[in-house]
Parts: C-alpha cells; structure tokens; sequence
C-alpha cells in the first residue's frame, strides 16, 4: 500500500507540473499581476491562473464561476466561448487534482462532477480525474479493507499514462466499474456531498441516530444492482454483517439476506437488482442483521431504495405548462367544452377495484400472473390519449374501493365498517406484490408506449379524513401516516421504476390545523408531519402534495369573507382551516427546511379540487373563483389549481346544498365560466376589475397574500 501511495503521489505532483506549464511560459514565471476586481471573462482566466499558481483553489473556482456568468453577458460568439470553456475545464481539472493532493477528496470528487455536468460530453480526461479521486479515496482509512480487495483490479499507472494521452486506445472499464461498485451517485451530482458525510460519520460516531450500532446511509441502483452503505462497528460472533431485504410490513431479523461483507467500520454492500423476477428487491427495505454474543438482531435502521427512477425504462417528457385545470365531465369530448375554457390540466379517479374486477388483460410482474379489467383499460386509454390530443396535462387519483376480491383492502379495515375508501393492504405479501405490480403496471401504460402520458398520481383522497376516505380503525397519528406512507412508497417506486418523470402526491382536505379526533380525522399539518417523519426513517424520498382548499364551511360562497374566518382560516400556521383566502399557510409550511424534499428543493403543490356554490347568486361564485385563481397565480409554490366539477349535480343540489359547477345541470354557462375561461387571457384584467366590484374593493391584488418571501 505505501509503494502504491508514493507512486500515486508522484504521478500526480508529475501530472499537475505539466499541466500547469501548459498556462504559464518558463521565461515569465509566476503569471500577470492577479486582477483584483475582474471586469471581463478574460480577467477572470487571468486572475484564476494566478491563484492556481499559488495554490488558492477555492478562490480559483470562485473567479472561474464568476468569468461564466460575465461570459453570459459579454455576447461572446460561439468560438470565444468553447475557447472560455476549454481553459475554465483545464483550471477546474488541475484546482481537483490539487484538492485531492490536500486529501480533501469530497470536494475533488465534486468538482470533477461539475466539469462533467458543465454542458459538455464525458471524457477520458474527465473520467480519469474521477477515478483517480475515488481510487484515491479508497486508500484513506475509512476505506482500506475495501480499497486492498479492489485497487489490484485497476493498473493505477497505466490509467495516469492514458489520462495523458488520447482516449483511442484506453481501456476505462476496469476503473469506472471500481468506481460503480463503490456506489458514487454516478448520475447524480447533489447526492456526491453524502461522501463527505460517510467520513464524517466513520470518524466521529459509532451509534446512529436509533441509538444502533449501524447507520444505513444510502441505498441505490447503480446499473443492474443494488449498493447499500452504512457506517458504524459492532464485533459480531461470526465476523459478518449480513444485509436483510425485507417487506414492508418485516422488522428485526425478517427478510432473506441478499449479502455479506466482513466487520469493519464501513460497509458496502453489492447485490443485483433482479427488477421484475421472482427475486427483485426493488420494492424491499434493507437491515444489517447480526449474531453478537449468541443474540441475532438487527444492527441498523432501514432504508428503502432511494433512486427507483434509475432503471426506468419508460421515461418520456413531462406537460407542466399552465395553472388552470379542472375535473371535467364524461362527455367533455364531445363538444369542444375543455378547449373553450383554455383549461391545461384535467383530473380523474381511478378506482382500482373496477382495475382489478374483471378480466380480459393478463400482466405478469415479478414472476406473478395478474388479471385486469381490459373495458376498464380501454376506458382510460381513450381518456388519457384524448386529453394529451388537447395538450392537457393528467393527473389521476388511485382510490381503493372495496370489491369481491379484497386483496388490496388492509386486513385491519376489513372489520364490517362502511366507508367510501380503504386503507390499502401494506400488510400481507399477497397485497405487497399487487399494489407494486398495479403500481409499476399503470407507471409503464401511461409513459411513452402509445396509450396516453399520466404525469400526476394521486394516492388516495383526503386521507387524513380517516373515517371516510381511508378507512382504518380508530389508531393514532404516527400509525396512521406510517401506514398510508408504506403505500405512498410502494406506488412512487413502481411508477418512477417505469417512468423517472411521473410525480406521486399524498392528499389532504382542507382541515389543516384543526386538533385530531382519531375517531374521524386527523388535522392536516399533524398528518404530514408524521407522514414525513415516516418517509425520513426509511429514507426521503420526492413526494409532494395536493390539498383540496375548500371555503369553510364547504357551502359558503365567499372565498373573501368565511364563517367565523377570524379564528378559523388565519394566515397563522396552526390556522383551523386552509382556503384560496389563506393557502400561503400551507405553502410557508413547505417551504420551511425540515420539509423540502432530498433535492433542497420545495415540494410540488396542487390544488387538485375546489369550488364555489352558486346558489346565493352567481356573481359571488365567479368572483370566488378568480380570486382562487389570482391567489394561485401570484404564489410562485402552486403547481396547479383544478375546478372541481365542470357541471352542477342534481343530487349535490338537493342533498348538500351546492352547486359548484361552471355549467348548471341544463349545460348553461354561469357567470363563473366567463371568469374561469378568461382569467388567464388577454382580458384578465378586466375580470379581475369585476370581480373586485363585486367584492366591494378596489384593487383584487390588494386581498392577495402569496406567502412570505
């Protein structure tokens, strides 16, 4: 290993003096004055080999990224700026082969993944900086078990020597599957800073977070595999950490093991993938199990996989152009209702039970044969396709509706208690495997296959209203949400396993913060809340939101003026109730840190149902409905605003006492059609003019609150 070191560090100080003499002349020595306050892109390259010179790299990449953005301005023409690049490449390459000379190997690492992400192709050069950092990476001590089995595989010489010279006869494979098998995130540059967090966790603790010897750090696809990473030391009896795949509904010591590596204070561990056979993994959960002291148990928390997108193979673009959606009516193709409205998203249920009862469509997932409804496939087939002919972008709701076959129905909901919806079975292997072949099933029909694109999925509807929507007995909160989350995952997986550009959402009603009653509901905030403190303990992953901000109460006709409003819809975040009046609660609440997603990035959020009855006049109505719509438009965290009903149900009329259609049941236009249609064309301002008279004010803007900043 020492002779090995040394002429690691000998190739690299060889390969960074040369370098380096390809910026400066002999003859001039240290390079032009540094420039201290740089004007130009050109100042920028300057000042840039200056640093490099003395060894400044972070001020280095600093004045190289401020040259690209000058460079932006400067209306370079095609040649100045690849002559820009090339050199900015070349600096970036020699400030990482010196960050990892200073064995600061994450943030080598990290900028050789910027020159890669920096627009241009991969190269050999490139990917021999990547592999020198890692395969110097794998030196350090956290690494050195590791790093004796595999450094034997890689001719460190020899990939120097092709680093400097053409990549027409290199051999790179050897290097990039050592770099593979380590799980380096290799198509994902914002998840390379958990390197520097796998050191800092091998140096300074040995008990995670659950107070376990072992943390369990990641767990992704890379190719046809599976690596999972955790940290930690715990001497065994047999000298093993053994990997457990396990259901969703297993803990402890359950599962089949899928690998074993020897005690040592990191651990990777390398397994196939096995996507839709008999022996997947893709929707299993991942536990170091092992004997200490004659007593097997589990070593580690739990992770699922974190990136099931990356073997999707059905990928196709997504439809996020517009705000303005609706629920629209069965018979919306036959007329050209849906083009007059202008309307860019549309939202539908599907009920698996009517998916699942019936015959005629065989698929086979995972080594099991399942029969579906093949009327009810062409049903959402013409749908789907359909909308996408007018630009519209889908989304669905997957709601559980109890049938003759109860396999996806929770076994704990099977108790002889109506409701509307189920909770789904998360519970059993039999109810497991259909949800994730349903799951990856609809993810590969709607992609890019011929039947229509779905970009949104909706699991479930306004769950945190236990009783009716989601039906499970009377449990608390946290069991509640863990619960409906192992669905969530199940169905994010599947889907984004066929399609990486499909969004999977949770949904809530509008009863944000009012106090649980577990006999009925759960208040909205606590819901999430515990939902994602469930999602977190197996790892994060990219879900988002749709909420259903209806007036409080429901047949109130005022979005500006609601019952009892100075208590019940507040703009404070514990706010009873979230309106259109006060929607920024919810979207400040998604904002904060503790909620963004893996990406640092705020959720999607969809208003995916709202409305206003009609019934105390239709001018209050329309004026209702553009403010929803201005409230929407003006906060930059809304990804969507969805009209509930296109037209008036009879049976809505008589038995609750609203009309929130557009349309009246005889298909007449309301007043709010006119709004809704026109709220986001030429001529919106004048709606919004009148709607303002109607609401007595004099500026609609003047009642919009778009959150905080």
């Amino acid at each position: 290993m020492k002779k090995l070191r040394i002429v690691l560090l000998l190739v690299t100080i060889i390969a960074a003096l040369a370098a380096v003499m390809l910026f400066f002349k002999p003859s001039k020595g240290i390079p032009e004055i540094i420039i201290r306050d740089p004007k130009t892109s050109a100042d920028c390259l300057v000042s840039a080999r200056y640093h490099i010179a003395m060894g400044e790299t972070d001020q280095a990449i600093a004045v190289l990224a401020e040259g690209k953005k000058l460079l932006s301005s400067e209306s370079a023409n095609e040649a100045d700026t690849a002559s820009y690049h090339r050199q900015m490449k070349e600096m970036y390459i020699l400030c990482a082969k010196m960050l990892l000379k200073k064995q600061e190997y994450g943030s080598a690492l990290r900028l050789a993944w910027c020159i890669q992400s920096d627009g241009s192709e991969k190269d050999f050069a490139t990917d021999s900086l990547i592999a020198m950092i890692i395969s110097e990476h794998a030196c350090h001590e956290a690494f050195v078990k590791e790093a004796e089995e595999k450094l034997e595989k890689i001719r460190l010489e020899e990939i120097f020597q092709k680093a400097v010279q053409a990549m027409n006869s290199g051999d790179f494979q050897d290097a990039y599957a050592m770099f593979e098998s380590l799980g380096r995130y290799k198509d994902s540059y914002e998840r390379l800073t958990e390197l520097d967090r796998i050191i800092a966790a091998v140096n300074e603790t040995t008990v995670s977070g659950n107070g376990l010897p072992l943390d369990v750090m990641s767990s992704r696809i890379n190719g046809e595999n599976v690596a999972v990473i955790s940290v930690g030391h715990v001497d065994t009896d047999d000298g093993k950490y053994h990997l457990y795949a396990q259901q969703p509904y297993e803990s402890g010591t359950q599962g089949v093991e899928v690998a074993a590596v020897d005690v040592s204070e990191d651990q990777i561990f390398i397994f196939p993938l096995h996507k839709d056979t008999k022996d997947s993994v893709l929707f299993k959960k991942f536990t170091v199990v092992g004997t200490v002291s004659g007593n097997e148990s589990a070593l580690s928390d739990s992770m699922y996989i974190l990136n099931p997108e990356e073997c999707a193979e059905h990928t196709c673009a997504r439809h996020d152009e517009g705000l303005k959606g609706i629920f629209p009516d069965p018979t919306c193709f036959l007329n050209n209702s849906l083009e007059d409205l202008g309307v860019e998203k549309a939202c539908y249920n599907l009920p698996l039970g009517l998916l699942c009862d019936g015959d005629g469509f065989e698929y086979e997932y995972n080594g099991r044969k399942y029969t579906f409804n093949a009327e009810i496939i062409a049903q959402y087939d013409y749908l789907v396709t359909e909308l996408n002919k007018r630009d519209i972008q889908v989304t669905l709701v997957v709601l559980n509706n109890l049938t003759s076959d109860k396999t996806l129905i929770h076994p704990d909901a099977l108790d002889g208690t109506s409701a509307n919806y189920y909770a789904f079975n998360t519970a059993t292997e039999a109810g497991v495997e259909k949800l994730a072949a349903i799951a990856a099933f609809l993810g590969e029909r709607y992609s890019d296959i011929g039947f229509g694109t779905v970009d949104n999925w909706i699991i479930g509807n306004e769950v945190n209203a236990r009783r009716e929507w989601n039906y499970l007995p009377n449990i608390p909160v946290d069991e509640f949400a863990a619960e409906y989350e192992k669905a969530v995952r199940i169905f994010y997986t599947g889907i984004r396993s066929e399609n990486a550009n499909g969004n999977i959402y949770l949904c809530i009603d509008q009863e944000w913060g009012r106090a649980n009653s577990d006999a009925v509901h759960y208040g909205g905030k606590a819901f999430i809340n515990s939902f994602h403190k469930s999602a977190e303990s197996c790892g994060d992953y990219c879900w988002n939101v749709t909420v259903h901000p209806y007036n409080f109460p429901l047949f109130c006709p005022t979005v500006w003026s609601q019952l009892n409003e100075s208590v019940s819809v507040t703009h404070n975040a514990d706010s009873p109730y979230v309106t259109m009046k006060n929607i920024d609660v919810l979207t400040d609440h998604f904002r904060g840190e503790e909620m963004l997603d893996p990406k640092g990035c705020v959720r999607s959020i969809l208003c995916t149902e709202f409305g206003y009855t009609s019934l105390e006049g239709e001018e209050k109505q329309a004026a209702s409905v553009a403010y929803a719509f201005r409230q929407a438009e003006l906060n930059p965290y809304i990804d969507g605003l969805i009209f509930g009903k296109q037209t008036d149900s009879v049976s809505e009329i008589k038995e609750s006492n609203m009309a929130c259609g557009l349309l009246d049941p005889n298909g007449k236009e309301k007043l709010a059609y006119k709004f809704y249609k026109g709220i986001d064309r030429e001529g919106a301002e004048e709606i919004r003019k009148e709607a303002a008279e109607i609401i007595g004010v004099d500026d609609l803007d003047s009642l919009m609150t778009p959150g905080s900043e």
